[in-house]
């Protein structure tokens, strides 16, 4: 073969190679003058992968659960719950211990299990007690102020619900379960913790757990101007864009390939004879302070994997944050909250970012 016929044929190869290589697309639709819909086709705007990360703090020796809910920035100040500890802990900017307050028991200030959201009212810092019907409220500094004890019609909500604060907004997130049915149900309340009206509810039949299979558990999140329910089924990522006046503004879909399940998955789960066959698509979903929506995937290998959608739902990022670490082995989540990142390991430390995209 001639030295011009081997150069033509990498050549070739090049040029094919270049027209096979995938370019993102975005395709919106909009009919009859209501919500619209983005099409994306999985690749995202920007080859970007990682982001700026700059530390500002490291907290040692303590265990955050229930991650996103548990730990809470105001004014210059960090809240925490620990699960070691059983404790609300109060840091100052630099990371230093200010005060450690509550604790397990049955007197007024105590939890009986422990706390599965933080928040803040003014400044009054507001915890959920696990399945207990009453909001635990403290200073700033960690005094106890008083018990607000709530009515029935938001027990279901509360008991062990996911609560979203934004803005003057507050979300909170419940599954009921009664056998193989669960209902999901997504409600608002006013600053004064009482109930306002219910943006969302569905009954799903599938056996209700907390596990990635689960089809049960909602996917949602919410920012300040709108928030967003996941499609929960096997073959689809969908996800719809609500105002807070509960109208739909767009539907945000995107390429997906679907992870089947192990046999040996669905028969620890059970699932076999409700025909589940694969995960989940979307497993949490979050917001950041641009009001990007960030949304893990079935698809994610290891802690980190985000998919960015923007507030008009273009996919602009495929972000993989564990590559950030040097040993990502030992990172177990990292998540947006509020204008920082939180990355949580398993040695009982976390470390907050700063961070710009």
């Amino acid at each position: 073969m001639s030295s011009k016929c081997l150069i033509l044929i990498v050549w070739s190869v090049v040029i094919l190679s270049c027209s096979m290589e995938k370019v993102h697309k975005s395709i919106i639709e909009k009919k009859n003058n209501k919500f619209e819909t983005v099409k994306n086709n999985n690749v995202p705007k920007y080859n970007i992968d990682i982001i700026q990360l700059n530390k500002i703090v490291e907290l040692k020796d303590v265990n955050l659960q229930f991650y996103d809910q548990n730990i809470i920035f105001y004014k210059d100040s960090i809240y925490l719950f620990d699960a070691l500890s059983k404790k609300i802990k109060l840091f100052d900017a630099s990371g230093r211990l200010i005060n450690s307050f509550g604790q397990i028991g049955i007197g007024p200030g105590e939890y009986s299990l422990g706390i599965s959201s933080l928040f803040f009212l003014n400044d009054t810092l507001c915890a959920r007690p696990n399945g207990q019907l009453h909001t635990i409220m403290y200073n700033k500094e960690g005094k106890f102020y008083k018990n607000r004890v709530h009515n029935d019609q938001i027990v279901a909500l509360y008991l062990s619900g996911k609560i979203l604060k934004m803005g003057d907004k507050i979300l909170s997130i419940k599954d009921y379960m009664f056998s193989n049915e669960a209902t999901v149900c997504l409600s608002m309340f006013d600053n004064n913790l009482d109930f306002k009206k219910l943006l969302y509810e569905k009954k799903i039949r599938v056996k209700a757990r907390m596990d990635p299979t689960d089809y049960s558990m909602l996917a949602c999140t919410a920012s300040s101007y709108n928030y967003y329910i996941a499609k929960t089924s096997d073959n689809e990522f969908s996800i719809n864009q609500y105002d807070y006046d509960n109208n739909m503004v767009r539907k945000i879909e995107n390429n997906y390939k679907k992870v089947k399940l192990k046999l040996s998955d669905r028969l620890l789960y059970n699932l076999s004879k409700y025909n589940v066959k694969y995960l989940k698509a979307i497993q949490e979903m979050y917001t950041d302070k641009y009001e990007n929506l960030w949304v893990i995937t079935s698809e994610a290998k290891q802690y980190g994997e985000f998919k960015i959608f923007s507030k008009e739902g273009i996919f602009l990022y495929d972000l993989k944050l564990n590559k950030m670490f040097k040993d990502s082995k030992k990172l177990i989540s990292i998540f947006p909250k509020g204008d920082k990142i939180v990355a949580v390991f398993n040695d009982s430390s976390i470390i907050i970012y700063d961070y710009h995209i």
